[in-house]
């Protein structure tokens, strides 16, 4: 079994799971299809919801739906998770 595709353009915090294959002559190339949030530029690792979610990375906890991106940058709990 080989291991994961690497999409070197990609900073989800996971493997991507889904992947758009072109071909070029005989090689394939790969891309991801996450989406970019506007709010903090990273790729989300999901296709249609970006980093708004209910689920709070800072509070661990159900919230309100806000925008919760990498490195606690939460719109509830401020830049760091300050409150």
């Amino acid at each position: 079994m080989t291991g994961p595709i690497v999409v070197s353009d990609c900073d989800a915090p996971h493997p991507p799971t889904v992947y758009v294959v072109e071909w070029n002559g005989d090689e394939p190339m790969y891309g991801c299809r996450c989406l970019i949030c506007a709010r903090c530029g990273h790729h989300t690792g999901n296709s249609n919801q970006g980093h708004y979610w209910s689920y709070c990375r800072v509070s661990k906890q159900e919230e309100w739906f806000h925008f919760c991106c990498p490195d606690d940058d939460c719109e509830l709990y401020g830049v760091g998770g300050a409150a």
